[in-house]
């Protein structure tokens, strides 16, 4: 593996960090509004990254990819737009205190199968437990992937996250993956 590519995933990594601490601050509103943006910009592109899937991976058929972008995008907010990830819950009658916590950056692998499902997916649950992500394509499926997760990352920057909340890797490899994945500045 380069040793250019392992620095630029590092850096990556590092910005992934300073975002994911800077979502850690926000408050409920703040948070909601970011996720909002990102699952319309999401469902705006449905059926785009929905070609664009089949096209790359040869798999699957762009009606059902396209309703499965949607109901990861708008579907999935709406399922969780009630719930409150930020505040915490008091529950007197069984003395107990629930403290949400971000866990920080995330690392998550993207299939082949589903690519823009999933990242919808991971990254607006990210989002709206106010944590950072670094998605990592399958291979057969990194330019959809990178397109979809830049299009969610600009909404993200435009309503409010801090720059680097939403990232990708663009050419992910083996041992590049291994390596990041023993990365002890992942939280999860």
């Amino acid at each position: 593996m380069p040793d250019a590519q392992l620095e630029q995933a590092r850096m990556m990594l590092d910005k992934a960090r300073w975002a994911a601490a800077r979502m850690q601050k926000l408050d409920r509103a703040a948070t909601l509004r970011i996720a909002e943006a990102v699952a319309k910009a999401g469902h705006a592109k449905a059926q785009i990254f929905a070609e664009q899937a089949v096209r790359e991976t040869g798999m699957g058929v762009v009606a059902h990819k396209r309703m499965k972008n949607e109901a990861c995008s708008t579907g999935l907010l709406d399922l969780y737009r009630n719930e409150d990830f930020v505040a915490p819950r008091i529950h007197a009658d069984r003395k107990i205190v629930e403290l949400p916590r971000p866990a920080g950056v995330i690392f998550a692998l993207v299939p082949v199968t589903n690519p823009v499902a999933t990242v919808y997916f991971k990254t607006l649950l990210a989002l709206m437990t106010r944590n950072a992500i670094v998605l990592s394509p399958h291979p057969q499926a990194k330019a959809v992937c990178t397109e979809a997760a830049r299009a969610l990352a600009e909404a993200a920057k435009a309503a409010g996250a801090p720059d680097g909340v939403i990232q990708v890797i663009e050419a992910p490899t083996i041992p590049l993956i291994e390596q990041l994945m023993s990365d002890d500045r992942f939280d999860l």
